[in-house]
């Protein structure tokens, strides 16, 4: 799965035990894990998860999204 998620894409993603959509963008990607970060709240930490953890819905579009300035 991690050839198929790239650094710099944004995705809608489900985390594990939710019912909503979380739109974010992927800051890093290794073999086994990925490196997110929430478009719709700036305020909110990047935060690292086991590509198998999460369920990834819907690619939306290359980086830098809307609203997050690039680091």
């Amino acid at each position: 799965m991690s050839d198929y998620i790239k650094k710099g894409e944004r995705w809608f993603v489900k985390y594990p035990g939710a019912t909503a959509l979380t739109h974010v963008a992927i800051k890093d990607v290794t073999a086994s894990t990925v490196l997110i970060k929430s478009v719709e709240d700036r305020f909110n930490l990047e935060s690292r998860y086991a590509i198998a953890d999460l369920e990834f819905i819907e690619k939306t579009g290359p980086f830098p999204p809307i609203g997050i300035p690039e680091e």
